[in-house]
C-alpha cells in the first residue's frame, strides 16, 4: 500500500504507511525496504525545503548502516548521493 501513496505522490501517507509497517512488523521481510521508500519519499517532497533532503539522507543512510549487502545498499547510496548533491 505504501508503493501504491509513493508512485502516487502522496509522500506523507506514503511515509506514514511505511512507518506503521516497521513498527509493527519489525522481523517483516521489508526491514529494509521500508526506510529506503521513506527516502524515496522525502527525495521525491524534496523542492526548496532542504529538511527534507537532509531526512531522505537519513532514512538511506539507516539501509546502509543497517542492512549492509542487501540489495537495497545500492538504490540507497545512490539516493544519498542525490540528496546531498540538492
Amino acid at each position: 500500500m505504501g508503493k501504491c501513496y509513493l508512485n502516487r505522490g502522496v509522500y506523507d501517507t506514503a511515509i506514514t504507511t511505511f512507518s506503521h509497517l516497521l513498527a509493527a512488523f519489525p522481523a517483516s521481510t521489508y526491514r529494509a525496504s521500508a526506510p529506503l521508500a521513506i527516502g524515496d519519499a522525502y527525495f521525491d517532497r524534496g523542492g526548496l525545503d532542504t529538511a527534507n533532503y537532509h531526512s531522505a539522507i537519513l532514512e538511506y543512510n539507516k539501509v546502509v548502516a543497517g542492512y549492509p549487502g542487501s540489495p537495497e545498499g545500492a538504490p540507497a547510496l545512490e539516493g544519498m548521493g542525490e540528496a546531498y548533491f540538492n
